[in-house]
């Protein structure tokens, strides 16, 4: 990021810092069972505020968002900030990740808040399910011991169902259920 911007990493380092202890940012952190390892690596910058994001993103309408490339990263902003803020509210210390391996395999979110719990999340703005959104989120949950009945796709569908080794939620469920 410090390269694009034409800055130092330390001034990018300085401004998110601000951001997030303003809480305009949430820094999403890698899933690693190694603390250690987890402060080198990059994290993933969110919006606590999803109308400021679309702001800065310059949508004047719902239509534009809908039509254009940012709804899926809007949309799982949207999912992890409403997590995020569910947890905080609830007086819980969250604990949410993304994870991500040296091969590109990735999933969106690792809600870790209930270690005994540990629960894997792929979030598509998508309104129906397609059987690629599974692939990572099963792999992965087998990798880190993760029982199907704790592998979610949440997505903008109209009702749950659940499909092999996961379950599929609308996102008002999700969201709803803490």
């Amino acid at each position: 990021m410090a390269s694009q911007l034409g800055v130092s990493s330390n001034t990018v380092r300085s401004w998110l810092s601000i951001l997030e202890q303003s809480y305009v940012v949430y820094l999403l952190q890698l899933y690693y069972s190694n603390a250690k390892k987890r402060l080198i690596k990059t994290p993933k910058v969110y919006f606590y505020d999803t109308g400021l994001l679309c702001s800065i993103l310059s949508f004047e309408s719902v239509a534009e968002l809908t039509q254009e490339q940012y709804l899926g990263p809007v949309f799982e902003n949207a999912v992890i900030s409403e997590q995020l803020k569910a947890h905080v509210n609830n007086g819980r210390k969250p604990e949410l990740y993304f994870y991500r391996d040296s091969n590109g395999v990735e999933v969106d979110l690792v809600e870790a808040t209930d270690r005994r719990n540990v629960e894997l999340v792929e979030i598509k703005s998508s309104m129906t399910c397609r059987s690629s959104f599974l692939r990572h989120l099963n792999s992965v949950g087998e990798k880190l011991s993760i029982d199907c009945d704790h592998r979610f796709v949440v997505m903008r569908s109209e009702s749950a169902t659940s499909v092999a080794r996961a379950s599929i939620l609308p996102v008002s469920e999700w969201v709803l259920s803490e």
